[in-house]
């Protein structure tokens, strides 16, 4: 599936526990902002799933649970989050 197609698929689900939503890209300037990633990326994979799960960065979700999409100007580099 096209990684254009996905997200579209994404944004018409609800976050749980294969799936988070998040305005901005990771901080990872401090310990405290490399703890919040580094959290977010163990509890997905300490989930029990069958299929993947995905963090998509650049989506607000507003209080009746649509979805903003704010993109991004800036993401940290790939090999930084790795």
């Amino acid at each position: 599936m096209p990684d254009q197609k996905l997200v579209k698929k994404l944004l018409k689900e609800d976050e749980g526990p294969c799936l988070d939503f998040k305005s901005e890209p990771y901080r990872l300037d401090t310990n405290y902002f490399k703890a919040v990633f580094i959290k977010d990326i163990v509890s997905m994979a300490n989930t029990p799933r069958e299929g993947s799960a995905y963090i998509v960065i650049g989506v607000r979700v507003n209080t009746d649970r649509s979805k903003t999409v704010i993109g991004v100007t800036e993401h940290p580099d790939d090999a930084d989050l790795q």
